[in-house]
């Protein structure tokens, strides 16, 4: 059997079981990668800085314009004072959940990345000519039939 069509046949194979959803030469670039995780890291550099309202107007205390605010209406009788305390801990709560979120996905696509490129080094090693001198990257595609 040629390694075409071992090739071919391991294709057929490995997206026999794959449903409807899989979508032959789907290929994701390092650029898209390097984008998305930039995107990612700005938005939580922006988050943490713009959208930390507890951290907004400390006083000596360490207690935030909204939190002072909150007291003062509680000691004033208004229900309006416990609610904006319930504001501010669901705010936090979701604030830390988006931030998280930012931040392991722009982790894990530098990982990704990193990884990778540790790989296609791997692959270019173990992928030589007979003479031992690298195959290039063309010549690898049309190895595997462009795919």
């Amino acid at each position: 059997m040629s390694f075409q069509d071992e090739w071919a046949r391991s294709k057929e194979s490995a997206t026999a079981g794959l449903g409807t959803g899989y979508r032959p030469g789907l290929v994701v670039r390092q650029d898209d990668l390097g984008k998305v995780g930039s995107d990612a890291y700005t938005l939580y550099r922006k988050l943490k800085s713009g959208a930390d309202i507890r951290g907004k107007g400390l006083d000596k205390e360490g207690k935030s314009a909204c939190e002072r605010a909150a007291n003062e209406l509680a000691r004033g009788d208004f229900d309006m004072g416990d609610q904006i305390r319930t504001t501010l801990r669901i705010w936090d709560s979701q604030l830390n959940t988006l931030l998280q979120a930012c931040a392991r996905i722009a982790d894990h696509l530098d990982y990704t990345k990193k990884a990778h490129a540790r790989d296609e080094v791997d692959v270019m090693d173990s992928m030589r000519q007979i003479q031992g001198k690298r195959l290039s990257t063309s010549k690898i595609y049309d190895c595997i039939g462009g795919a």
